[in-house]
């Protein structure tokens, strides 16, 4: 029972039956006794390469189904697996914690504001370290959480406003232990996706073999941004700063003025696996302070291929400590709150602890030799209008609006279409078919009336779809 192969279409599922043979040619294939359609496409992918880049970005489904982009995807599922197996392997455990918190607690970061029906504002989670450390403060000695964290932050070739993220807690470890720890998963992850003891990222090579180096931040910023920073005096750096600075920003310390110097100058020129050490006590209010230099901390950072994939530090576990770095932080920000459930968790006793963070997305990109973190994502988000009933086009089915769709996180409208409705019935079962239309609504019409799917044309009973 075959039927009439013009209504196939690219993008159709269907069910061949028949013995398998091999062609003329040589070519394994099905000498098809019956076909049945499993589903109908109404929506044909567009391979067009005559659409502008950002059209062809939009069509996701149109990326998924290039190998470009499957490659990507595969490696960065890999990277995933082999990071939770290890772990697990190694005796860490892995636990989950609110995506919602009633804090903000993402330090500098800008936040998204959710408004809950009750108890009023909440914000997506910017980091997961808050809870973590409440597991580690509650008894817990090794834990890890693979999830997402969300900042209202720009789109670069390393930021996106969702990041995927590893965030791990080790009780009686430090950020040399952290270090340590780091290394040896990564290159187990290197072997994992056959990048080997080196790899190349966007033409330049990268040499994972040797030890990764562990250079102060001053030292660092020497060699990689050619900027004489070991000895200056505070005022020598602001001024240098302020000089390097194209907006003529302002710094209220030497320490900020010493960590933009690195991430402008030196940062995008380390290539090679290096960990950055020693920071200013100001790039951080949750690590422990340095135990020869009180105006340093305790956090190493990984760059590699000009980006940082990785974050260790020994954490704060003073409680009054942490309270006056929090506080401090959000006299800066002109912010009135802190996050109390952290200072609440060290004041029941937090034994030391070294924390490590890794981004998967950035750890994925240069792995991948994508362009950014968001070439390497599987699905990227779309900003729609305002919601129905106050944004968009009027629905045909009576419903009110229908939301314009807007491109990535820009606001501006492109061109909207005629809406389509999406059947919830099996239209072979009667002459009418309910509809939903995209704003929600619903409403009856003859199965005759079916135009409201665009370019469907018939109804093919016997195969249950929807015919192009």
């Amino acid at each position: 029972d075959i039927p009439d192969l013009q209504y196939l279409r690219i993008g159709d599922v269907v069910e061949a039956t028949g013995p398998i043979i091999e062609t003329d040619s040589g070519e394994t294939s099905v000498n098809l006794s019956d076909l049945r359609f499993l589903s109908k496409a109404l929506r044909h992918v567009s391979f067009d390469e005559s659409l502008s880049t950002s059209r062809q970005r939009a069509d996701r489904t149109r990326a998924l189904l290039t190998s470009d982009l499957q490659d990507v995807l595969e490696t960065r599922f890999e990277i995933t697996r082999v990071i939770r197996s290890r772990l697990d392997e190694w005796g860490y455990d892995e636990v989950t914690t609110p995506v919602i918190q009633s804090t903000h607690s993402g330090g500098s970061s800008r936040p998204f504001v959710v408004t809950p029906e009750v108890d009023g504002r909440r914000f997506l989670r910017a980091t997961m370290e808050i809870e973590m450390k409440s597991l580690i403060a509650g008894g817990y000695d090794r834990v890890f959480q693979v999830g997402q964290i969300f900042r209202n932050e720009g789109i670069d070739r390393a930021n996106h406003p969702i990041k995927s993220v590893l965030e791990l807690y080790e009780t009686f470890a430090d950020y040399d232990d952290m270090m340590d720890l780091t290394e040896r998963l990564l290159r187990v992850v290197f072997d994992a996706v056959d990048l080997g003891p080196a790899f190349e990222y966007d033409g330049t090579p990268v040499d994972t073999s040797a030890e990764w180096p562990r250079l102060p931040i001053d030292l660092a910023t020497e060699r990689y941004g050619d900027v004489e920073v070991s000895g200056a005096a505070d005022d020598e750096l602001l001024d240098i700063a302020t000089e390097r600075s194209p907006d003529d920003r302002v710094f209220e310390s030497s320490g900020g003025a010493l960590y933009h110097l690195f991430e402008t100058t030196a940062a995008p020129n380390i290539d090679d696996p290096t960990f950055v050490v020693d920071h200013p006590k100001r790039s951080s209010p949750l690590c422990a302070e340095h135990r020869t230099d009180p105006d340093r901390i305790e956090r190493g950072g990984l760059w590699v291929a000009g980006m940082k994939v990785a974050d260790t530090a020994t954490e704060a576990t003073d409680p009054v400590y942490q309270r006056e770095r929090l506080v401090e932080q959000a006299r800066r920000q002109n912010r009135e709150e802190i996050n109390d459930l952290l200072v609440r968790s060290l004041s029941r006793g937090m034994p030391p602890t070294g924390g490590l963070g890794i981004g998967i997305g950035r750890l994925a990109t240069p792995a991948t030799d994508a362009g950014s973190v968001r070439a390497g994502m599987p699905f990227v988000p779309r900003e729609g209008a305002a919601s129905h009933p106050t944004g968009g086009v009027p629905c045909p089915g009576g419903g009110g609006a229908f939301p314009v769709r807007r491109g990535g996180f820009d606001t501006t409208p492109i061109s909207v279409r005629e809406p389509r409705s999406i059947t919830v019935a099996n239209v072979s079962r009667g002459c009418s078919a309910v509809t939903k239309h995209y704003c929600g609504c619903r409403r009856t019409q003859p199965a005759s009336q079916l135009s409201a799917f665009g370019d469907a044309k018939s109804v093919n009973l016997s195969t249950r779809s929807i015919v192009s």
